[in-house]
């Protein structure tokens, strides 16, 4: 019985069988050292990195806990740079898809777990190149399974660091056996998934700028020209055209022997705008960044660049969520007790970086009047709904006292 399965092969001609043929490879991965000169060297890698950690940081926190003085939590955020060494362990983790903050206490002995009565000093950032660990914990019933037990510095690995003082962020997904596997495992930098998309932009630049430098050029016939390099006259054949050019860019004018012969070949740029735009669309799509953030201009097809806008709100809030929110997590663990709080954890949630100008505002107020005026009229809803919808929306001032005045 012959045997069928779905892929598409043709037994006469052979046709298919070296698509079946294929298959995925990793691909090269960057050094920490290759990461360091992108970030200090290539505009787009450090707007990627910076853009991205500023709009991830850029709003402050909603804290949903009731009764909470948040003047007096930030005041000791602030004192602490607990604000600063978060925004710093973003841009590292997202660099060299590694990083963590240290809490630093009272409690000189960073071997112990961290004690109910230490007093926070304050917030230290390690990047991936200064920091090292060996086991992982196993424990599956353990709040730190997966993760190293102890950490030490790279420049002193007398010194232990329990895992209770830090907040490591490993960027990247890895899988279970990864994740606990004896080897060092570290996370992946957000520019090794960009490495193709990126180079090829860059290789694209290059080459078109290189053709539109050589767009015209010079060609000098020369008799007996083969015969005078195979005779060891390099030297003289690149004296006399760096001559005749200095002549030419001076005077404007070109001396040549009577039998020489002198003609100018001028290229053309017909479909260079389209390759570098569609290795432009490629790059921004990579990056899940807007090309009106990254260029400054938005992608054929989209008058304004909101579909690309809205899409990489998304991607921020979710970074908020797996990324963001652990640090700030472990702020509170520390910064909690020093103002005094009996709270050991905090209810909040993080808003929108969406902007929105006030003629939008306008609109979307009008379009949600009209729908909640209709849905009154018909009954319904009442006019306490109809009010508590508008301020659920964040399109009206209304405070509780004003909801229940209505009542």
């Amino acid at each position: 019985m012959a045997i069928v399965n779905d892929g598409i092969v043709s037994l006469a001609s052979s046709l298919g069988q070296r698509s079946s043929s294929r298959d995925f490879v990793a691909g090269k991965r960057f050094t920490d050292k290759q990461l360091s000169d992108l970030y200090e060297t290539n505009w787009l890698v450090r707007k990627y990195i910076d853009v991205r950690t500023t709009d991830m940081m850029r709003l402050d926190r909603e804290v949903l806990t009731p009764d909470f003085d948040n003047k007096l939590y930030e005041s000791a955020s602030q004192r602490l740079g607990a604000h600063k060494a978060g925004e710093e362990v973003q841009m590292w983790a997202s660099l060299y898809g590694d990083a963590l903050v240290l809490a630093v206490t009272d409690n000189e002995d960073l071997a112990q777990p961290v004690g109910d009565d230490e007093k926070i000093q304050r917030f230290v950032v390690l990047d991936k190149t200064a920091y090292d660990f060996d086991e992982v914990e196993d424990d599956v019933t353990s709040a730190n399974f997966g993760k190293p037990r102890m950490y030490w510095l790279t420049s002193n690995k007398e010194t232990l660091i329990h895992n209770s003082r830090v907040c490591r962020l490993e960027a990247g997904k890895r899988s279970f056996k990864e994740r606990t596997s004896r080897n060092k495992k570290y996370g992946q930098s957000d520019i090794q998934a960009i490495r193709d998309p990126l180079f090829n932009y860059l290789t694209v630049c290059a080459n078109i700028f290189d053709i539109v430098e050589e767009s015209k050029s010079d060609v000098l016939y020369i008799d007996g020209f083969n015969a005078g390099i195979a005779s060891g006259r390099e030297d003289d054949y690149k004296q006399l055209a760096i001559s005749m050019g200095s002549i030419k860019s001076s005077t404007g004018s070109m001396f040549l022997d009577a039998t020489a012969r002198w003609e100018q070949k001028e290229l053309t740029f017909g479909g260079l705008t389209d390759i570098m735009g569609k290795a432009r669309d490629d790059l921004a799509g990579a990056l899940r960044f807007p090309l009106t953030k990254l260029f400054g201009q938005s992608a054929s097809g989209f008058a304004s660049g909101l579909e690309d806008a809205e899409n990489y709100n998304q991607d921020i809030a979710s970074l908020q969520e797996s990324r963001r929110r652990p640090v700030d997590e472990f702020f509170d663990k520390f910064i909690l007790p020093e103002i005094g709080s009996d709270l050991r954890s905090l209810d909040f949630k993080y808003p929108s970086i969406e902007l929105v100008n006030e003629t939008e505002k306008s609109t979307i107020l009008t379009n949600y009047v009209n729908a909640f005026n209709t849905l009154l009229q018909s009954g319904i809803i009442n006019e306490v709904q109809f009010a508590k919808e508008l301020k659920n929306k964040d399109l009206i001032n209304l405070s509780d006292e004003d909801i229940a005045e209505l009542e």
